[in-house]
């Protein structure tokens, strides 16, 4: 059963019971997982960090986010994971910033998940 009780009906409902089971997403201050919500840059990477590391993936290659003119905006919580991404060639910004607040796009996400693939998975 899923520990948010705005996700524990619908289709969804099971996949994020384990998503939560396994630390890969966790919910909102008030207890909410708010299924409709879209997710932010900084939160796909976060989900991904710790899906690279429930797997046992190396997650020891990071580099610091000061060269990007929003590192300031990364919120402590994704932090570590952004700068996974971005050490590990999964992430790489646009014109010097990484947008961590902005969701990602269709194709954004699809070239995400290729060099989480070739760059994470694959090794």
């Amino acid at each position: 059963a899923s520990p948010f009780p705005d996700a524990s009906k619908g289709y969804y409902a099971k996949a994020v019971a384990w998503a939560a089971e396994n630390l890969l997403v966790g919910g909102y201050p008030d207890g909410s997982f708010r299924p409709g919500a879209a997710v932010s840059r900084q939160d796909l990477t976060l989900i991904l960090y710790q899906y690279a590391r429930l797997k046992g993936y190396d997650i020891s290659k990071t580099i610091g986010l000061g060269s990007y003119s929003d590192a300031g905006m990364v919120s402590p919580y994704a932090k570590g994971a952004m700068e996974w991404a971005v050490g590990s060639g999964m992430l790489s910004g646009s014109g010097g910033a990484l947008l961590p607040k902005g969701t990602a796009s269709r194709a954004q996400m699809a070239v995400i998940m290729e060099n989480f693939c070739r760059n994470i998975a694959a090794k």
